[in-house]
């Protein structure tokens, strides 16, 4: 996000944009936070002011850096094909649409996938999440847009999750 500094990029940003860069090569126990602030040109007091905990950087990275609502967007989108095209190709062309758009946000798909195979509780809980918006975009968006994608021509009921 720019800041009102004339385009530059605001601290937190900057801070933000850091952290997703070496966690996503280093993994989250990998990146401390005096790496952070050696790679931000902060010193590790200001991170701090940022956000006060590993924790709460790291929840910062993964909900508000925009990466999930990208990642969600493609569903919101008017219908990507003609009106003509059959439901084969309507669903193919979402499906490449998701794909690319993971693709976009590479260093986050790389963070969750990894820090998910190491267990990291925030990851996995922000990734349900992620996982949960994602269900709830693609049949509002099969139940709006693309009614005939379902057997019976309505939105897809909701899947039951499994245990957490």
């Amino acid at each position: 996000m720019p800041g009102g500094d004339g385009g530059a990029t605001s601290p937190r940003q900057r801070i933000l944009d850091t952290t997703l860069s070496m966690m996503a090569q280093k993994g989250v126990a990998g990146t401390s936070m005096r790496d952070l602030a050696g790679a931000t040109g902060l010193n590790v007091a200001s991170l701090y002011h940022y956000f006060p905990s590993k924790r709460d950087l790291l929840i910062a990275v993964l909900a508000e850096g925009g990466t999930v609502d990208e990642l969600a967007q493609p569903f919101s989108a008017a219908n990507p094909v003609g009106d003509d095209a059959t439901n084969a190709e309507r669903l193919t062309e979402l499906l490449d649409t998701i794909l690319q758009s993971m693709l976009e946000v590479e260093d986050f798909i790389r963070l969750m996938l990894g820090e998910v195979m190491r267990g990291e509780e925030v990851v996995q809980n922000v990734g349900k999440e992620l996982v949960n918006s994602t269900q709830d975009a693609l049949e509002r968006w099969l139940g709006e847009s693309q009614p005939g994608l379902t057997a019976d021509g309505r939105a897809p009921s909701p899947v039951p999750s499994g245990p957490s």
